[in-house]
């Protein structure tokens, strides 16, 4: 498990994933970092959501919810350097979003990169 852990996120939405309901969310608080719920924009809600809906790779079965951690482009853009040695644009001009999927108990399941 990563060492920064989602303590905290806002439900952003749901997506259909095969034929399972998954909760969207992004993360206003982890083991490392708080962000504002101001700080979540319709931007990075509608670019995760499309990423995450473009992402062929399968899903734990456990998988309940997916939420964002950082939105590399998005947060230096925005002003949020929430760290940023993760949020610097290292993947071109291209928004790259770090999620953790979690369980219905909200418990860490894996990592993934959109």
């Amino acid at each position: 498990m990563s060492g920064n852990v989602v303590k905290a996120f806002v439900a952003t939405g749901t997506i259909t994933k095969g034929t399972k309901s998954i909760v969207l969310g992004v993360a206003t608080q982890t083991s490392n970092w708080s962000r504002p719920e101001s700080g979540i924009t319709e931007t990075m809600k509608t670019g995760f959501k499309a990423a995450v809906q473009g992402d062929t790779k399968a899903l734990p079965a456990q998988a309940e919810k997916i939420v964002m951690r950082y939105a590399s482009t998005l947060e230096v853009e925005h002003g949020y350097g929430i760290n940023l040695r993760y949020s610097e644009p290292q993947h071109g001009n291209d928004n790259h979003y770090t999620a953790v999927v979690l369980d219905g108990n909200n418990k860490y399941v894996e990592s993934r990169h959109y």
